[in-house]
């Protein structure tokens, strides 16, 4: 899971450093909850039952039967973008052809090579921002990313479905989640994780926003699913 998350000085000293093209970097905050999983494993078996036990309302099995799932085939490259500890990631590979895992973090992409070594044929990419240059044009088949673009802001979510659309094959899909403020659950969230003068860890975005973006991303059709909750999942065609 990606999260563009930084602190006033972060960004004060990434203002200096932009002309001389370095950067700053977080430590992601969510690899707390990676590393706790991680550690429950010889107790639960498999440390991803004990992030969905944890993250059970985040709607995965949902994703998973409606939208993800059905995106595999023997012979597809999948891309997922913010596997995190692999919830998603579990269910894909072996699946497919070849998953390819991409985060920022470092600890994930260390956890994901062990993780997945003997499950299936994968790579792990570490990323630094919306930029897939080890990728290349028209790869992947399909992209997902499933609780990773409820954190990133709409620029940085316009970044990334410029690469998406690059990698992926005509006809190809990107299928992820995003938080909406068109539901009281959305507003609930932002109330709820944020106030004033304290930003939400939630980025809420209205489904005609993501089809725009989309739309000026290269995606031909944008389909959304809302939800009960917070949670609207979003299926993009190439």
């Amino acid at each position: 899971m990606l999260a563009r998350l930084r602190s006033p000085v972060t960004e004060a000293a990434n203002a200096v450093l932009w002309p001389l093209d370095l950067k700053l970097q977080h430590q992601p905050h969510w690899d707390r909850h990676f590393r706790r999983w991680a550690r429950q494993a010889g107790r639960v078996g498999d440390p991803n039952d004990a992030g969905d036990a944890d993250w059970a309302h985040d709607l995965l099995d949902e994703g998973l039967r409606d939208h993800y799932l059905p995106l595999l085939s023997p012979d597809a490259v999948i891309v997922e973008l913010g596997p995190g500890s692999g919830r998603l990631s579990r269910h894909l590979i072996g699946r497919c052809r070849e998953l390819i895992a991409i985060d920022n973090s470092k600890y994930v992409c260390r956890w994901m090579r062990r993780y997945l070594d003997g499950k299936g044929q994968f790579q792990v990419h570490r990323i630094n921002g919306p930029r897939l240059a080890i990728l290349d044009d028209a790869c992947a088949d399909a992209v997902v990313a499933h609780g990773v673009f409820v954190h990133l802001d709409l620029d940085e979510t316009y970044w990334f479905l410029i690469e998406f659309a690059r990698v992926l094959r005509p006809g190809g899909v990107c299928s992820f989640t995003f938080t909406s403020p068109a539901s009281p659950a959305g507003i609930a969230a932002m109330r709820q994780f944020g106030g004033p003068g304290e930003r939400s860890v939630f980025r809420l975005h209205h489904p005609e926003s993501i089809r725009c973006v989309a739309a000026a991303a290269g995606f031909k059709s944008a389909s959304f699913t809302e939800t009960s909750s917070r949670i609207v999942f979003a299926d993009l065609t190439r």
